[in-house]
This record gives C-alpha cells, sequence and structure tokens, in this order.
C-alpha cells in the first residue's frame, strides 16, 4: 500500500472545519485507529468559526475634576452592571467579563478616557 501525499493547507482545513480524515487525531485526542494520543491533552481545539469573547473600548468624559475616583467609578460600575446580565455574559469564573488592560487618560486633548471591558458571551455566536 502506498500512503496518499496530505497537502499541510487540506489538513489545516480540516482541522478548522471539523472534517475527519483517515489517521488524523480528533479533538478528543483518540486518533481514528482507536489509539490514545499521549503526546496532545484531551482538551477540545477551540472553533475558530464561533465569538464567544467581545473586547470592547470604552470612553467616557472626564470627571477627575469633579471627583478624583470619578472616572474608575463609572468603570467599576459599568463592570458590575454587565456581570449582572447573567442571560448574556458569563460571571463568577476565571473567564469571565471584566476590566482588562489599563485605563488612559487624555483630559488634556479630548477632556476624556478610555478603558478596555472583556465580555464573555454565555452563549456563544456561531458563524
Amino acid at each position: 500500500l502506498v500512503s496518499p501525499v496530505v497537502n499541510v493547507d487540506v489538513i489545516r482545513m480540516a482541522r478548522r472545519y471539523g472534517l475527519k480524515m483517515p489517521g488524523m487525531q480528533s479533538s478528543a485526542g483518540v486518533t481514528e485507529g482507536g489509539g490514545e494520543d499521549a503526546t496532545k491533552p484531551a482538551k477540545p481545539a477551540p472553533n475558530t468559526n464561533q465569538i464567544d469573547q467581545i473586547n470592547l473600548t470604552c470612553r467616557g468624559v472626564n470627571l477627575n475634576n469633579f471627583s478624583p475616583t470619578a472616572n474608575t467609578e463609572l468603570a467599576f460600575t459599568l463592570e458590575r452592571e454587565l456581570k449582572a446580565s447573567t442571560n448574556y455574559f458569563v460571571s463568577g469564573t476565571n473567564e469571565t467579563t471584566q476590566l482588562t488592560g489599563r485605563m488612559v487618560d487624555d483630559a488634556n486633548a479630548t477632556n476624556t478616557f478610555t478603558f478596555e471591558v472583556t465580555l464573555k458571551l454565555k452563549r456563544p455566536i456561531k458563524m
């Protein structure tokens, strides 16, 4: 028997779209021949056709002239409200909706500040 030559692009496409090819490892860590593959953990591959996280960059009016903690309070209030929306976003785990990055104050040019929020979706969007 002569084994066919498999193009690397074909293998990548098969993995991306979850196609099975003879001898190719499945996402559970088991090859089609039935043997356990000890070199790979039994972790499902990330799905490139699904959105499970949204990164937001938020901009707000700089209120530090009124209160030195106003910008921080605004950012944390938004985070708390998003976490309370448990119908849409994951809350209470390591992979949760949270503030990420740092707060950037642009008071001189635009009198605003920016911060980032990562939203972990409860139900991923499948493409």
